[in-house]
Order: structure tokens, then sequence, then C-alpha cells
């Protein structure tokens, strides 16, 4: 008996070493979703689809893509943060929203609720005007006449990106306010709205009807994806880097285990070449970091959004 119980104790001790690696080893045993907080078609559906394309093979099961747009992406947000820790309920989504700096209560606390697993690229902004303007001067030239400029926001971090830039150039506007990428730039191209901040993704199909202009980047130098657009330093604005990012998300106590499998299948779609190749088409850099990485950078760039909004008066809901 005693023979027996010292077996038994030895087992569960090999278990506890054992079972991350092989939990790793053998995950995913069925479909993975991976949920995308905005509708279809904008840059950051275009790039999740890419990446569940990309790892789906390598990973031997289904990577289902899902969208679940609505309330600045808290939606798709609180679904995944309440899904189960197992690794098959994932979110691509981008910072735009910091929902300390719009909610009092946002019903989500981002690094309480969620596991952070990889940064998987970011990029500057595109400052887009309505054809009828030409540069960043012509806006800024526009607003000291009688008319008051509108710019089109969709989603908070550009937003306060918006308000940001506004205040450089010495620009009086307001806002017309979408729920999608998408709609903004149409409003945009239409003429309903003189500009916005926007990903190369989603002001590809106007800009070659030629309805609106890509003027600037929202960083202090070129862009190596986008080399013919000045830089805020060029435009003679003088302004902070402005940049976007997408990284990947799973429910808060997914095994670690887990999270190091989904971050090594971001680096290897970072440094596929003709992901890499897509992804630089689109205006973005492939950026893959570790979890620990991916934190430090959410929450210095959360704690410099909620000062934007403290600063312009921006109302909590």
């Amino acid at each position: 008996m005693k023979s027996l119980k010292l077996l038994l104790a030895s087992m569960a001790v090999a278990a506890h070493f054992v079972a991350p690696a092989t939990l790793g080893q053998t995950y995913p045993a069925k479909p993975v979703q991976l949920v995308v907080p905005s509708q279809p078609g904008g840059g950051l559906d275009v790039v999740a689809r890419l990446f569940a394309a990309f790892v789906e093979p390598r990973l031997g099961q289904p990577v289902i893509v899902e969208n679940k747009a609505g309330a600045q992406t808290l939606l798709g947000n609180k679904y995944v943060a309440n899904a189960a820790p197992d690794g098959y309920h994932l979110l691509f989504t981008t910072p735009s929203t910091p929902f300390p700096a719009l909610y009092k209560k946002p019903g989500i606390n981002v690094p309480e609720q969620l596991e952070f697993i990889s940064m998987v690229l970011r990029a500057p902004q595109i400052v887009a005007v309505n054809a009828k303007y030409g540069s960043l001067q012509d806006l800024a030239k526009a607003s000291k006449g009688q008319k008051k400029l509108i710019f089109a926001s969709y989603g908070s971090v550009l937003h306060l990106q918006s308000l940001l830039l506004n205040e450089a150039l010495g620009i009086d506007a307001r806002a017309l306010r979408f729920s999608s990428s998408q709609d903004a730039a149409k409003a945009v191209a239409a003429g309903d709205a003189d500009y916005l901040l926007a990903s190369a993704a989603t002001l590809k199909p106007w800009q070659k009807l030629g309805s609106l202009r890509p003027v600037a980047v929202t960083t202090n130098t070129r862009s190596d994806e986008m080399p013919e657009l000045p830089s805020l330093k060029e435009a003679g604005v003088a302004a902070e880097d402005m940049t976007i990012w997408m990284g990947l998300y799973a429910p808060k106590g997914t095994p670690r285990a887990i999270v190091d499998r989904l971050n090594a299948e971001v680096r290897a779609f970072a440094s596929d070449n003709k992901a890499a190749q897509t992804m630089r088409s689109l205006g973005f850099s492939p950026y893959p970091t570790t979890p620990e990485a991916f934190r430090s950078y959410y929450m210095a760039e959360q704690k410099s959004l909620v000062d934007a909004a403290d600063k312009f008066g921006v109302e909590r809901q």
C-alpha cells in the first residue's frame, strides 16, 4: 500500500510538470473562434481573416472568424472576456476603444479580464481629405475662413487622435460620428465631412475612385509602407506620433502553454513573406511581441488616451 501511494504521488508530480507542455502540443482539439469586434470589410477584419487563413492549417483545426460589432468594440471584447479560458475563443482587435477614457462603468477591465498574447502589427494612421483639398495646409486655410470643418469619427482612439491633430493644426472642427470606418470614409468621399484618420485598407476603395485624397501619415517620419506620403513633420505639424495597432487576446486564465503556442503562431505569421507582404500592401508593419511587452505597451497607451480625454473634456458615458 505504501508503495502504491508513493507511485501515485510520483505520478502526480510528473503530471504537474508534463501537463503544460502536453497541453500546448495537443491544442487545439476542436475549431477555434476568432472574434473581430468590427464590421466586415475594414482593415481589422481583413487582417484577422488573413491571420485565420494562415494559422488554420498550422493548428490543424478550423479557425472561424466571427464579427461581433457594436458599442465601439465593447460587445466583442466582453464576449471573449466572458468566454471559457480554454483557448477556443480569441479576440483580434485594435485599441479603438480606450474604455476608461470613455465610460464611467465600461463593464470590462482589459488587463483583468483578458490575456495578452501578442501584438500583430502596427502602423501610422493616414490623414485623408475630401478631394477638393490638396494638403493639410488647405484644411488649415479653410478653417480660418467662415466654414467650420467636419471630421469623420468612428472610433474613440481615432476621435482623440483627431482632436490632437486639430489642436496641432489650429483647426476648429466638429465631429460627425459613424459606426464604422467604411461609413466614415464614405462620408468624406461624398463631401459630407472634410477629413478623417483611417488605415490604408479602409481608404483604398475611395482613393481609387478619386473622391478622397491621403495627404499625410500620422508619424514624424515617413512610413516604409507608404513612402509617398509626407510625415507630420514634413507637413509642418508639430505633434507626437499617432499610431494604430492590432493584437491577439484570450480570456483571462487561459493556460500559459496555450498563450505561448498562439504567440508562436503570431510570430510565424509576421515572419511569413507572403503574409508580411500583404500587410505592408495595406500600410501595416508586422510587429509581434511577447505577452509581457504587449501588456506594457497597452497600459502606457491607455494612460495617454485617458489624459487626452481629460484634456479635451470628453464626457464619460
